[in-house]
C-alpha cells in the first residue's frame, strides 16, 4: 500500500482563519487514484492540492496541481520559505499569503 504523509491545520480565533499545509519531505507516494484511471498511484487524472471556500472567490491551488508534478509538492519551498509548507489566511476575499516571521520558526 502506498501512503502519503501530510498535515493540514485549520485554525481560527472566531474572526480570522488560517490554513497551514505541511507536506512531509519525500512523503508523497501517489497522486492518482484507481478510480481516476491511475495505476499504482500514477497516470490518469493527477491530484489537486489547495483549498476552495465554495463561493467562487476564495480559493488557492498549490504548485503542480492538475499535473504529474504534484508528486513533488513535498520537496518544493512553500510560501513560508520552508520545504513543503504553505500558510494562507482564509477569511478574506483574496487569500493572504502568510509566511514565517523573524527566524523562520
Amino acid at each position: 500500500m502506498q501512503l502519503n504523509t501530510l498535515q493540514l491545520v485549520i485554525a481560527t480565533d472566531g474572526r480570522r482563519s488560517i490554513a497551514i499545509f505541511n507536506y512531509a519531505e519525500d512523503g508523497i507516494n501517489w497522486v492518482t487514484g484507481d478510480d481516476d484511471n491511475g495505476v499504482n498511484g500514477f497516470g490518469g487524472t493527477p491530484a489537486i492540492a489547495g483549498y476552495n471556500a465554495g463561493d467562487g472567490v476564495r480559493h488557492t491551488v498549490l504548485p503542480g496541481s492538475f499535473t504529474e508534478d504534484i508528486q513533488f509538492i513535498d520537496n518544493l519551498v512553500g510560501n513560508t520559505g520552508k520545504v513543503g509548507q504553505w500558510i494562507f489566511r482564509l477569511d478574506v476575499e483574496r487569500p493572504i499569503v502568510l509566511g514565517c516571521q523573524g527566524n523562520g520558526e
